[in-house]
């Protein structure tokens, strides 16, 4: 899993994890992970701590996946 120290934008997050825009919009709206909007400009960005929560929910996933 990547590394990430600066804010990077869902674009950026959904190709490092390949996982779509959508399924990072989901996970937002149902609470998992949680976007910051940057004020000057209209992006909307992960800090390292959402992105950690991302790979868990991966690995979550998988994990599940695999198992059930």
């Amino acid at each position: 899993m990547p590394v990430i120290r600066k804010k990077i934008d869902i674009s950026e997050v959904s190709k490092r994890f390949s996982v779509s825009t959508r399924t990072l919009w989901y996970s937002k709206q149902i609470g998992l992970l949680h976007i910051q909007k940057t004020e000057d400009d209209a992006y909307r960005t992960y800090d390292a701590a959402a992105v950690r929560r991302l790979q868990q929910i991966i690995i979550y996933g998988l994990i599940f996946e695999r198992y059930s």
